[in-house]
């Protein structure tokens, strides 16, 4: 309004305003700190790291659309397991955000690939190698990482 009290006309504008949907949280998180071989050394936060981190993510309400968390830890981080995970994942969107998360101990074979050690090792147990390192055998009758000779396969 200007000193004579009279108002312009006011500029009306439109606005489009495309928000970007924000996405659901993923989280699998896999952690063995207590290994059944006792050729293998327990480790002291592998598990629970990976329970911690459940528990942060979790608390991220509003960040996410909506937050999914699947933890396995020790006994539960099997072979099994692990292909029903993709089982949790399988909604999840190409707008989703997914954190894999895995601590424990792993092994390196003669490619550069290394292998992720579950908590009871399967059918396998490891074996020295020359070098000090350890090296995984498949066995028939393993009991607690122990195979009786001339039974690997």
């Amino acid at each position: 309004m200007n000193e004579k009290g009279v108002e312009s006309f006011r500029a009306l504008r439109y606005a489009e305003y495309n928000a970007v949907e924000r996405g659901d949280l993923y989280y699998l998180g896999m952690g063995v700190s207590d290994y059944r071989s006792p050729q293998i050394n327990d480790l002291s936060y592998a598990a629970k790291d990976a329970r911690d981190l459940e528990a942060a993510f979790k608390k991220m309400n509003g960040a996410f659309r909506a937050i999914h968390t699947l933890t396995l830890t020790d006994s539960k981080v099997t072979v099994g397991n692990i292909r029903r995970a993709k089982d949790f994942l399988s909604s999840a969107k190409p707008e989703d955000v997914l954190v894999l998360f895995i601590a424990g101990h792993g092994v390196h074979g003669t490619d550069p690939a290394a292998t992720y050690l579950l908590c009871d090792l399967g059918r396998r147990t490891l074996q020295p190698r020359g070098d000090g390192r350890l090296t995984s055998i498949s066995s028939r009758g393993c009991s607690r990482g122990s195979a009786p000779a001339g039974s690997s396969s």
